[in-house]
């Protein structure tokens, strides 16, 4: 009967030059040029290099087939026939292996049936895979599917691009993530270049839904990368934690996937529209469950983050997940400075009213095991929190230490604590350079804020657009929202919130349950209660703080009550923080009487 056999070359590193005859395998050893390091169970003069090492030429019986390419696998062929034509019709080493796995010109006269392993046990090494014909229509009706999805996926405004390797090794896929709703603030939140795409790479097994292993992803980075059909892209960047946490969810999703008998009728033959799709969602709302476990969070904000539970906390800091607080330090040290003073006036303020929330009750004492800054009574410990604040040293020494835990070694707990602060504040501040600050408010710390994570900042502008469609305008004006200086480290952490009537109201609620802004400065300057900064802050003295908000222009609606200026909010979701200020308590004269209307905001963010 005939026999057939198949020819393979890997494109990999550690190639391999693999010829299958019957169940007889021969191999030869190639460098990463391809060129043969060592063979064995090969007749002499059956495989050689000629033409300068640029020709593979292999003979079996009487047929002998030169192969010319860079890229084996991949790139086009040329095939000197044995009557001494040149195919030049084969476009790649894959087209070759199909027309002559079962050419009859490919017979093993010898009949020969042994393995080539020399352990005496007629059995190829563990693991090994002998190449048939079916392999070969297995790994082609793949590669068909996979480009039917890839032209649909076209055909709906998306990218992707695929490189076939090899009938072992299966297929590479890109995927091309659109990043255009991010815009710089939320980018830079995110560590993402808004203007390139996020690359997913995938890896496809040969036989595709047919194999029992599934895809997997290898990598989420971003490339410049018109391209999507070479197998390694070009400058490439990896999106840090968000990158872990769309790789991990994609990997997960795809094992749950597999793991049915009707995958293919869950998701109706499209996997890769599927692996967007969840992509896309995973993208536009990073930041509402845990990037450990996934359990909801009970607030979403605009940076990843995880849960409450031990564990989750410690693999955070344990996979590299967490704030790299050097780089805070060194890059927003402006920042990381405002921070600490609004988390020591916050941790100064006496009051029935619980304002320091939340709070780091899950730090650890190392010397004592026990929680360190909860007393004996299981109340909070603010005297320990002061302790701590006051221990560290100035921004600048600690953003110049060559290891800032060595640097605080004398002070661990204000190194955790310090760690904490910068670590839960879920919103995303910018310090303004000066020529981007806003005119007309005197002082140099200003910062663009982004408070919102992408879902939420989607659904504000979908509704803003709505309502300037309606008016035929615009569809948000600016307003001042002022509070206590403590206020602030949980203001930025859970965002602005609707307290009126609670036991987290800090104000009243004169004219009804909302966020109360203004049209004036003068207004919210009543609210803003001076609190006193972090000792070794550049912030001397006492403090104050006032928010620029965007709100969505629903004035003249019951949506917002407006009176004499004042614009009462129940709806939290129609406020958006886009500014802050920091003010020396002492010297806010400058914004005693600002029209929100009539500030000019930098184009570059939020105007």
């Amino acid at each position: 009967s005939c026999v057939s056999a198949i020819l393979y070359l890997s494109s990999t590193h550690s190639s391999r030059f693999v010829v299958f005859m019957s169940r007889k395998r021969l191999r030869a050893d190639v460098d990463e040029c391809g060129r043969i390091l060592a063979s064995r169970a090969l007749a002499p003069g059956c495989l050689q290099w000629v033409d300068d090492d640029t020709t593979l030429e292999l003979s079996i019986n009487s047929t002998t087939i030169t192969i010319v390419a860079e890229e084996y696998t991949t790139q086009p062929v040329r095939v000197l026939m044995k009557d001494g034509l040149i195919d030049t019709g084969f476009k790649s080493l894959i087209d070759v292996v199909t027309k002559f796995a079962d050419n009859s010109n490919w017979l093993d006269k010898s009949g020969n049936d042994e393995d080539d392993d020399d352990d005496g046990d007629n059995h190829d090494q563990p693991g090994s895979h002998v190449i048939d014909s079916y392999d070969i229509q297995l790994f082609k009706e793949a590669g068909d599917s996979l480009m039917t999805e890839i032209v649909a996926l076209s055909a709906m405004g998306k990218r992707a691009g695929m490189v076939a390797l090899d009938p072992l090794a299966g297929y590479v896929v890109h995927l091309a993530l659109g990043t255009y709703f991010l815009d710089l603030v939320m980018g830079d939140a995110l560590r993402i270049d808004p203007t390139n795409d996020i690359i997913i790479k995938l890896t496809i097994p040969p036989a595709y839904w047919q194999s029992p292993s599934p895809p997997v992803v290898e990598s989420v980075c971003q490339a410049a990368d018109d391209h999507l059909d070479v197998k390694d892209l070009s400058f490439v960047t990896h999106p840090g934690v968000v990158a872990w946490f769309i790789k991990n969810r994609l990997n997960t999703y795809i094992r749950g996937l597999w793991a049915m008998d009707n995958k293919l009728m869950t998701t109706g033959g499209t996997f890769l529209e599927e692996v967007l799709v969840n992509a896309e969602r995973r993208l536009s709302d990073p930041c509402s469950e845990c990037i450990i476990c996934g359990d909801p969070l009970s607030f979403a904000s605009i940076k990843p983050a995880v849960c409450d539970n031990p564990l989750c906390l410690h693999s955070l800091y344990e996979y590299g997940l967490g704030v790299d607080l050097e780089h805070e330090l060194r890059t927003n040290g402006a920042v990381v400075e405002s921070l600490l003073s609004m988390t020591y006036a916050c941790n100064a303020v006496v009051s029935s009213r619980d304002a320091f929330n939340p709070y780091p009750s899950d730090i650890v004492d190392p010397m004592t095991g026990k929680p360190a800054f909860i007393n004996e009574h299981g109340k909070k410990n603010i005297a320990a929190i002061s302790t701590a604040l006051a221990s560290l040293t100035p921004i600048r020494h600690m953003a110049e230490a060559p290891c800032l835990k060595t640097h605080l070694a004398g002070n661990p707990l204000g190194y955790s604590l310090l760690r904490w602060i910068v670590a839960s504040n879920r919103s995303h501040m910018i310090h303004l350079p000066m020529h981007s600050r806003v005119p007309g408010i005197d002082t140099e710390h200003q910062y663009v804020v982004c408070a919102s994570n992408p879902a939420r900042e989607a659904d504000f502008r979908a509704l803003r657009a709505s309502v300037a469609a309606n008016k035929k305008g615009k569809g948000s004006f600016f307003a001042f929202h002022g509070s206590s200086f403590g206020n602030w480290h949980c203001i930025l952490r859970v965002g602005l919130k609707n307290y009126s009537n609670t036991p987290m109201m800090s104000a009243g609620a004169a004219h009804g349950k909302g966020i109360y802004l203004a049209q004036h400065s003068s207004t919210s300057m009543g609210y803003m209660g001076a609190g006193t900064g972090w000792p070794h802050s550049s912030l001397q003295g006492n403090l104050t703080c006032i928010a620029l908000c965007e709100v969505i222009d629903m004035r003249g609606t019951p949506e917002i009550k407006s009176t004499g200026g004042i614009y009462v909010v129940p709806d939290e979701k129609l406020v958006a923080i886009r500014y802050l200020f920091i003010f020396d308590a002492t010297k806010t004269s400058s914004i005693a009487s600002i029209d929100a209307d009539k500030l000019k905001l930098p184009d570059r963010y939020y105007s």
